[in-house]
């Protein structure tokens, strides 16, 4: 994600990942993602998004919404990085745990080049669930032009953070 947001701009987006495996469990295996976007102020994005899961073997169905804002926090070129945060909030209609997910987006551009970096934080609510996630996304593009910036992303994530409260024993 870019910290950058532009009053009225729209976005639609569709992805999906398809599990191509040899191991019958996991082949066949569909997650499909489809979502609008608006840039509502020159500070605020708000995206709503469908997702529908397909497990191997079984029929396509409607798994969650998602609810996604990003908050533009400097003017770009202001300082040092650009910073932004997200926030995001996921409601499963399967019975499964809601998730939240929020932090920091930093970008940098130098000359041509845009760097950008996420660090999200992400916890799912609900029962037996004490730990929070560290997910990063990295990556860098080389502004060739308006239309084309070809570049390269990593993406995952560093592990679990257990229990922010008090030890207790167990």
């Amino acid at each position: 994600y870019s910290p950058r947001v532009e009053q009225g701009e729209i976005e639609f987006e569709h992805s999906g990942i398809v599990n191509d495996d040899s191991d019958a469990a996991k082949d066949g295996g569909l997650k499909l993602k489809t979502g609008a976007g608006y840039g509502v102020t020159d500070w605020w994005f708000a995206e709503a998004y469908v997702k529908h899961e397909r497990e191997p073997g079984g029929s396509l169905r409607f798994a969650a919404v998602e609810l996604e804002s990003i908050f533009q926090l400097t003017q770009p070129g202001e300082h040092l990085v650009d910073l932004g945060l997200l926030v995001e909030y996921v409601i499963s209609v399967t019975g499964g745990n809601d998730e939240v997910e929020f932090g920091p987006l930093i970008e940098k551009q130098i000359g041509p080049v845009v760097n950008t970096l996420n660090l999200i934080i992400a916890k799912e609510i609900g029962d037996d669930t004490d730990s929070y996630k560290l997910e990063y996304a990295l990556g860098s593009r080389w502004r060739l032009s308006p239309y084309f910036m070809p570049g390269v992303e990593a993406y995952g994530e560093a592990g679990e953070i257990r229990n922010f409260g008090a030890q207790r024993d167990e």
